[in-house]
This record gives C-alpha cells, structure tokens and sequence, in this order.
C-alpha cells in the first residue's frame, strides 16, 4: 500500500476515532458517491489515507459535481442533514441527563456518534473535492499563466460571505456605535471586565445577544471551549482601537477589488469551458465547507452536556473525556471499565492512530515515539516556504498555539504560527500581525479570516509549528510565501 500525506490537524483523540469511523463506515453515503477509506493514518498530527482509495474519492467526486451536476444535491442534502443533526443533540441536551441510566446516555451518545459521523462525511468529502478541483485548475492553469500560484490565488480567492464573515460585521458595527460616542470610546481603554460593568444596558445587550447566538464557535473537533462574553467584548476592544469604519470600509473595498481582479485575468487569459466550471466550483465549495462547519461546531457545542455527564461519571473533565476512543466510552457505559488516568495523560500529551481494513490502533507514550522514529533537526532552517493566503509583509515575535488553550499566549504585534486555525483560534487571529500555518490552503479558515482582517497570511508550510519557536523574531512575507528567522 503506497501512503497519500494530505494535511496536518489538530483534534482530540475521540474526534479523531470518530473520523476513522466515518472513513470506513459513512463516507461513501454522501450523495451516493460509493468511496469509502478503510485505511487511514494519523501520525505526528499528519493524516496519511491509502493512495488508491484517497484518488478513487477524489476523481468519483469530481465526476458527480462537474460532469453530473450533482452540486445542488450535495448542498442541500448537507444543510438538511446539519439541521437534523442540531436538533436531534438539542433535544438530548435538554433532558435531565444526571437522572438517566447509563444505558439511556449509551443510546444517546450512539445517536449523537451516528449523526456527528454523517456531518463529517460531508466535510471529509468538502475537503477532498477541494483538494481535486485544485490540482487540476493548477495543472491546466501551468500551460496559460506565467505565475500559477499569484494567478491561482486570484481565480479561487472567495468573497461570498459566510458565518464567520456575519459574525465580524455584527461586531464591527457594535464598535461603530461605540467609536462614535467619545464616553464609550474612553471606557473601552480598561479591561475587559470594567467594560462589561460600565456598558450602556442598550450596547450590552446588543453584545450579549450575539453571544448568545455565537458562542459555539469556539468549539472544534471536539476542542476548545465555548466562547464567553468577555471573549466577544475583548473582539470589540480590539476593533474600536482599530477604527471600525476604516475597518469595514476596507473590506468592502478588498471584496470589490478582488472580484474585478478576478473578471480580468479571467479574460486575460482566456479561460473558459471546463477550467471556467472548475474554479467556479472550487470557489463553492470553498464556501460551502465554512458554512458546513457551523453544523459540526454547534453540534459539539450542544453535545457538552451529554459529554460532560458521561464524563463525570468516570470522574473525568471534558478534555480527559476527548482522550479516550469510542469503544472505551462504550465499555465504561456498559460495564462501568475505567480507563487508566496515565494512558489519558499520555494521549493528552500526543497520540497517533492507524486504521488498516477499517481496524483502529492507538499509540502514545514511547510506542508512539518509536513509531515516529527519531525527531528531526531544524535548527539550521532559516526561512520557509508555503504558500500566499492573505498579502502582505510583517515582523513579529513568534507565538506557537497548537491547540485553541494556548490563544491566550497571543499579545498584540505578534505572529501566530499553528497548525491550522479554527473558529476558536479569531480571538488571537484579531491581535496578531500575521498568520503562518502548516496546513492550509486558498479556502482554509487561516485564509478567509486573515483577508478579512487584511493581514499577512503564509499557509501551508507543513513545518512552520516545528522549526520556529515562542519568542524569535521572524518576518512574514507573504507576497511570496517565505517566512524569515531575524536574528
């Protein structure tokens, strides 16, 4: 079996189970597109898929969404099943879960894993299909441009707007109202709290219901935690220092400049017939995988009560509780097993999963060192390459988050480096001067919000989280996708 290395996530243990699963058992359902992965790595936070099966998907996919049309039909049977997957776990969220059984919260957190499985096949699927439409828009587009990537960036860049993008102008007029009144202005200079406790009961109230209304955004892949009010305040502070009018103005103009750029070298280049339907297609389903992930981000964030309950009943916290894998949370429910705190500790730590003919193994500790051999040294590495998500040039102090628990590491001027980022990562995003990641492409979250924000983005660089470290100084140009230690 030859290995196909795709991208590099970050998850917890159980959600990482849980994909495996769907691989095997779920993927293939989604408009009735029949290709299901029975072998799948995850080593050192990379995803490795059987190349046969991996292509199989990609060209099956394609063949559906370009040739057939099947676009709509995907769509719409992701958006209905995202609705009955909300609120089928509202509905067990809102019953007494400490009264029931253990048996009673084994049915529902089998009809919770049947429903997060389906959301994820369609997001597997997202990805693929984008990954496929890619290649081949770079492979014709390298017999008519002189620049494939600076041209690629261009045609596929999105400018429909999407939750994240409501959600940063629901904000930003907020802060318009606050800038404009120079008594409000001046009390967004304290903290946080002193903010909260001296708002307007008009304003707070106007912050309050958009949190209400957002707070699972800060869940992802069963990590991270649901965002606060003080989490929304501290987005408006950092807006209204900004100015928000030239903010929001800025965005307007970025949006109306890139769909002319667009219309442009579309008629530059003379490209029309099938590479045309492509980037047409790329630039939906860039699209339509953001909007998918409000299902699978709200779907968590109304699962925590199940979570935590099945949780507490094996003295464990919602992060102890995303390190085990499902069959162990099946055995607990059935048999009351626990399993060894140390084990959890390691996984905690790192883990590493491989499924061979749908059978899953987990590996940690010094199984998982051995696995991943000997680390590799990138000391001597001075700059690195990935690719253009968001123009621009900047210098900062460097600030590794791994996962959304260490945003908080993040001050004003400095360069975010991940693994890739997720709704939950906005907050750091806002105060950063640029954004580099391993994973990611022209449609990830990194490049979405970064244009949004109108700061550097470099994604893709597969090492950047490795060779960097907290506290170096580096500059991020991302015009042509290097990022520079500075001594």
């Amino acid at each position: 079996m030859k290995w196909h290395t795709t991208n590099q996530k970050q998850s917890s243990a159980l959600g990482r189970y849980i994909t495996m699963m769907m691989c095997a058992k779920h993927l293939g359902k989604v408009i009735n597109c029949g290709c299901y992965w029975q072998n799948f790595k995850h080593i050192d936070r990379t995803n490795m898929f059987d190349e046969g099966e991996y292509f199989n998907s990609v060209e099956t996919l394609k063949s559906k969404i370009i040739d057939r049309g099947d676009w709509d039909k995907f769509v719409s049977e992701c958006d209905a099943h995202g609705n009955k997957f909300i609120q089928a776990i509202k509905k067990i969220s809102e019953q007494n879960l400490k009264e029931l059984s253990n048996s009673q919260l084994k049915d529902f957190f089998s009809e919770f894993l049947d429903l997060y499985m389906v959301m994820w096949a369609f997001i597997a699927n997202g990805f693929v299909l984008i990954d496929g439409l890619s290649r081949e828009i770079e492979e014709k587009l390298g017999k008519i441009s002189n620049d494939i990537k600076k041209d690629f960036f261009v045609l596929t860049k999105v400018t429909q707007e999407n939750h994240i993008t409501v959600l940063q102008k629901r904000l930003l007029e907020v802060a318009k109202k606050i800038f404009a009144n120079a008594k409000s202005k001046l009390l967004f200079e304290n903290d946080v709290q002193q903010i909260i406790d001296s708002l307007s009961e008009d304003i707070l109230a106007e912050i309050k219901k958009i949190y209400e209304e957002y707070q699972w955004m800060g869940m992802m892949f069963l990590l991270g935690k649901p965002h606060t009010l003080e989490d929304f305040v501290e987005r408006i502070k950092l807006m209204v220092e900004k100015d928000p009018n030239k903010t929001l103005e800025k965005i307007e103009i970025d949006r109306k400049e890139t769909e002319e750029k667009f219309k442009e070298l579309i008629k530059e280049l003379k490209i029309e017939g099938r590479l045309l339907k492509l980037i047409e297609a790329l630039k939906k389903a860039g699209h339509n995988r953001t909007e998918e992930l409000q299902y699978l981000c709200k779907g968590e964030f109304l699962s925590l009560p199940l979570l935590t309950e099945i949780g507490r009943r094996m003295g464990l916290n919602f992060q102890e509780l995303t390190c085990l894998t499902v069959p162990e949370v099946l055995d607990f429910l059935e048999t009351g097993k626990l399993v060894d705190k140390a084990l959890i500790e390691e996984r905690k730590e790192e883990f590493g999963m491989i499924m061979l003919d749908g059978k899953i193994e987990v590996f940690s500790g010094d199984v998982l060192a051995k696995i991943k051999g000997e680390a590799k040294d990138y000391s001597q590495i001075k700059e690195i390459k990935g690719s253009m998500a968001s123009a621009g040039k900047a210098q900062g102090t460097v600030k590794i988050v791994i996962d959304a628990s260490q945003i908080h590491k993040v001050e004003k001027g400095d360069v975010l480096v991940a693994i890739m980022t997720t709704p939950d990562f906005v907050m750091a995003m806002e105060k950063a001067v640029a954004i580099v990641t391993n994973d990611g492409g022209i449609t990830c979250h990194a490049a979405i919000i970064s244009r949004e924000l109108g700061i550097p983005c470099v994604v893709g660089t597969k090492i950047a989280t490795k060779v960097l470290n907290d506290g170096e100084m580096v500059e991020v140009d991302a015009t042509t996708g290097m990022v520079k230690r500075l001594k």
